[in-house]
């Protein structure tokens, strides 16, 4: 079997992973997972996501199982696993010595655009749905644990360039960049987690990413979403200053 890089994306919600995501599965030779904490999370917390129950009985939901199996030989013949990951299916006292073996992003998005995303999907929320806060300090263990800073990916950066921010990015994980990462089938994949029903109806319309990306500066939020975006914007800063 080829030598095979386990890539781990930690992201929050809204952040465009799941385009992301689309981009790594276009190429040849790469096997994606679409967040295979989240059953444990839910199960776990009891918290009351959209199709929570489904997800649960869909999933494996034991976290010492998911970590193992992420770690695992591929069995396709796949020389790249990449691995999307939401920071906030990781709970207080989780060992994440798991991540070890893989190579490590973070992926952020600026909190005004993640916030007026979530609110059109979930009708109730709070700040830590976002996992900004846990995201950060994943990154800081993770830091702390290596020789070299984990890539932080700017999604805003991103769609100004794909192209050339992909390159920078491949570069950085030291694999070969592929155009194919650029343009990808619309619609639904096997490999989209069960809730891809209520959570990706945008992505499945995209062919690639959508580069004009208009950030909106007028939000009408309540002073509640206002209250979340103080709250979480530090973190998001705080990622921003390694973004490449």
């Amino acid at each position: 079997m080829k030598n095979m890089i386990r890539i781990a994306m930690w992201s929050g919600p809204r952040n465009l992973s799941t385009a992301l995501m689309r981009s790594f599965e276009s190429r040849d030779d790469c096997h994606v997972s679409d967040e295979p904490f989240y059953g444990s999370f839910l199960k776990r917390t009891g918290i009351d996501h959209p199709m929570a129950n489904d997800v649960i009985n869909a999933m494996e939901c034991n976290y010492e199982k998911v970590a193992k199996e992420i770690n695992e030989p591929l069995k396709n013949n796949k020389s790249i696993w990449y691995q999307k990951h939401m920071s906030h299916h990781i709970l207080d006292g989780d060992d994440i010595s798991w991540s070890q073996n893989m190579t490590n992003c973070f992926l952020i998005r600026k909190p005004e655009d993640m916030l007026f995303s979530y609110q059109k999907r979930r009708e109730k929320f709070t700040s830590d749905d976002f996992g900004l806060e846990k995201q950060l300090e994943i990154f800081q263990k993770i830091l702390s644990n290596s020789d070299k800073t984990p890539p932080v990916v700017d999604i805003h950066k991103l769609l100004n360039d794909p192209e050339k921010y992909l390159k920078k990015l491949c570069e950085l994980i030291e694999i070969p960049f592929s155009n194919k990462m650029l343009k990808w089938k619309a619609g639904s994949r096997e490999s989209d987690g069960l809730w891809g029903q209520h959570w990706y109806k945008n992505v499945i319309k995209t062919t690639g990413f959508i580069t004009k990306n208009s950030v909106k500066s007028d939000y009408n939020f309540t002073q509640e979403m206002k209250d979340i975006l103080e709250i979480i914007q530090p973190a998001y800063r705080k990622l921003a200053e390694y973004s490449i």
